[in-house]
């Protein structure tokens, strides 16, 4: 019996110090370029890491997080992130209804670059909470449309968090970096 009882407490500090040498849960890194067509709006699936055009975007409906919308006009180029809640009424209705949330942050590259595991996004954004997040983000209000805004938390359509930084290119086309949670 006292064998038995050793081997038990053997294989249980055994299997707990094991859990404590398996790296913590890294972050899901990707790219994602998008490129707004019709409309002017591409339709973002973060946690997938793929965009669809307003046609495609109803079949991908509760995967959508955002719309990248670019509007112009005579003084300036608006680049703009909305979640599809409805709460802008330029969207089709037949690809409304997630509710992903996004917050613009003033990261540095070395703090983003930190930021590896779940954990390190967990500690880094802990002050955020659901309230926290708005139904859409402003990229750029301007003459020039260059990004004003280049990073953001989000909470997408999953409840999965993340942070991504966007980039411009050429013809209002838009690369996120994309980190989240697996």
């Amino acid at each position: 019996m006292k064998k038995l009882i050793c081997a038990m407490f053997l294989l249980a500090s055994l299997s707990a110090s094991a859990k404590k040498d398996q790296p913590a849960d890294t972050l899901s890194v990707f790219k994602l370029t998008i490129q707004p067509r019709g409309a002017g709006a591409a339709y973002i699936s973060l946690h997938d890491g793929k965009a669809y055009d307003e046609k495609a975007a109803a079949a991908h409906k509760a995967d959508l997080d955002f719309v990248y919308l670019v509007a112009r006009d005579a003084t300036s180029i608006k680049r703009d992130l909305y979640n599809l809640s409805g709460k802008d009424t330029q969207l089709p209705a037949e690809i409304l209804g997630t509710q992903a949330g996004i917050v613009a942050l003033s990261w540095d590259d070395d703090l983003v670059a930190k930021c590896k595991t779940v954990a390190d996004l967990k500690r880094m954004t802990s002050t955020y909470t659901a309230n926290s997040f708005s139904f859409y983000g402003n990229l750029a209000n301007s003459a020039s449309g260059e990004l004003e805004n280049k990073r953001y938390i989000f909470l997408d359509a999953h409840g999965r968090m993340g942070i991504f930084t966007a980039k411009l290119g050429a013809n209002d086309e838009l690369t996120l970096e994309i980190k989240i949670t697996p």
